[in-house]
């Protein structure tokens, strides 16, 4: 049951914000999402947690044996990011799967901070 969500190009401000909680369909068994570096200045980060509940958001994380690899998170930050080779990063990923899949309760968030400035970016959320 493969889906992907563009996230609109837009400037976010720095700051903490909350993303979510959304309902994981039952079915869905991870996650990508993928960020557009095109836009990123120097010494803009942006920090990322993203917290699993499989009791329809009364617990986060818990219990972790039921979770892994829950909470996990992306750090980047901006201006230029280059692989070995001096190939340029399009993009900064964070990927994962969702345990229990067949489950109807299951809550997922981020959170997310801004630091530096503000971050203009586009993305996309693809779900397995």
């Amino acid at each position: 049951m493969a889906s992907s969500i563009v996230l609109p190009h837009g400037t976010y401000a720095a700051g903490t914000r909350v993303v979510g909680p959304a309902t994981v369909p039952s079915g869905v068994s991870g996650f990508s999402l993928a960020l557009d570096r095109g836009e990123w200045l120097a010494g803009v980060t942006i920090q990322m947690t993203v917290d699993l509940s499989i009791d329809s958001g009364a617990t986060w994380n818990n219990p972790p044996e039921s979770v892994v690899p829950y909470p996990l998170g992306l750090s980047a930050e901006g201006g230029a990011a280059l692989d070995k080779n001096g190939v340029l990063y399009p993009q900064t990923i964070l990927a994962a799967p969702i345990p229990n899949s067949g489950s109807s309760t299951r809550r997922i968030r981020a959170n997310l901070t801004i630091t530096g400035g503000s971050l203009t970016t586009t993305g996309t959320l693809t779900t397995i």
